[in-house]
């Protein structure tokens, strides 16, 4: 008896013991996990941190992990892990935080574990949700509401790490390239409205009861298994009539084209008043002709006495007489390339006859051979004409003419 006593003291020291050191790692508290837009967060609180210490998270599932770590281990301080991975809809999920020394561990919190799943349908106490993406909603003609939104799985699904590898073993998940369908609830005015989208953004008209001053909305659905809802309520301002609001644009509209129209004509009729001799004010007035006639009086041309070509043609007795002509002073035309007149006395007419070389047009011979020999040039605008030869005594006067 005595043997067994004391055989059994040992055994009795071990468990003693083993519950000391076991009650020396102090667990966790405050257990908690955030799941939301799928992204899952599990903290915890704990109190002075020994040496050695570290914290493990047990994760267990309804299902298959396929794949995914069935535990995490985290080092002070941190006090939270990122369990983003846990979100496929189809399972359940269970966590667990312990405290580690070395060997020693506390015990695992909370006792039954943290359940959670993004299955709308689950029995477990804590299911996840999507935020539904920015709604806008605006008014439009005929009493109705035109709202639209990003398709949900766009921001969440598309570029996530759901879409990976792991999640790419079960048929229900969401694949790069293919947008599911989202089934999903319009309420307004106590009224429930029905969609499916399938495209990149989700837009849909409702109509309204004008009467009332506001129009909010709220949307709920379902991807992937997953209830997607509404953050808030989307509300327009109050309702205006639409047709109306066309309707004065349309008139200001006119207002503006009639007044530009009638301002224009008023001034054209000011341009015309204050310029009545110009049709046109706006173009540019020709430039007056600067050629003018060469014109000659008759009473200027006086008689020229016939004179040797020794005697002068003006008499000095005579310069009171030419001192009282008045000649008519024609300014040269630039443009006028007649030749001018010239006097020629017998000498030179003498001069003129004996030299062959001369101009034929001044001799008046050769003038059809020349024409024949110049057809080819471009013929003079002036008529040549034969020089009439007079010859003069000293008592003989002649009088000039010039057409």
């Amino acid at each position: 008896m005595d043997r067994t006593h004391v055989g059994s003291l040992p055994l009795l020291h071990i468990v003693v013991l083993f519950q000391a050191v076991w009650a020396s790692v102090e667990p966790p508290t405050n257990v908690t996990l955030e799941c939301h837009n799928l992204h899952n967060v599990l903290k915890w609180s704990y109190g002075q941190f020994l040496p050695g210490l570290k914290f493990r998270v047990d994760i267990g599932s309804t299902q298959e992990l396929n794949g995914s770590p069935k535990n995490l281990t985290v080092y002070p301080p941190a006090r939270q892990a990122d369990v983003s991975f846990l979100s496929d809809s189809n399972n359940d999920y269970f966590l667990q935080v312990t405290a580690v020394i070395g060997d020693n561990e506390s015990e695992g919190v909370p006792s039954e574990g943290i359940e959670f799943s993004y299955f709308k349908d689950s029995l477990a106490k804590q299911k996840c949700s999507l935020d539904l993406p920015p709604v806008n909603v605006t008014a439009q003609r005929d009493a109705k509401i035109l709202f639209r939104f990003m398709h949900p799985w766009l921001l969440y699904y598309k570029n996530s790490h759901v879409t990976g590898k792991k999640q790419k073993r079960n048929n229900h998940s969401p694949q790069i390239g293919n947008i599911p369908a989202f089934e999903y609830i319009v309420t307004m005015d106590e009224k429930s409205h029905g969609f499916i989208c399938e495209e990149s953004v989700c837009q849909q008209t409702l109509p309204v009861d004008a009467k009332q001053e506001n129009h909010c909305l709220t949307i709920t659905g379902d991807l992937n298994k997953i209830r997607v809802v509404s953050t808030k309520s989307y509300c327009t301002p109050p309702f205006t009539d639409m047709t109306l609001s066309y309707t004065k644009l349309y008139i200001a509209l006119s207002l503006t084209a009639v007044g530009v129209t009638v301002a224009f004509v008023l001034l054209m009729v000011y341009l015309k008043l204050i310029k009545p001799s110009s049709q046109f004010p706006f173009l540019v007035k020709p430039l007056p002709n600067t050629h003018q006639p060469l014109r000659l009086d008759k009473d200027d041309i006086r008689e020229v006495e016939a004179t040797t070509p020794t005697q002068p043609l003006v008499q000095e007795s005579k310069k009171e007489d030419v001192d009282e002509i008045q000649f008519t002073t024609v300014s040269p035309d630039p443009y006028d390339s007649r030749p001018p007149i010239e006097i020629i006395d017998e000498d030179e007419i003498d001069r003129g006859q004996q030299n062959n070389e001369g101009s034929g047009y001044m001799a008046g011979v050769d003038m059809e051979e020349d024409d024949a020999q110049d057809s080819h040039e471009v013929s003079s605008g002036y008529e040549g004409r034969n020089p009439v030869i007079q010859s003069l005594g000293p008592d003989d006067r002649v009088e000039g003419y010039r057409g």
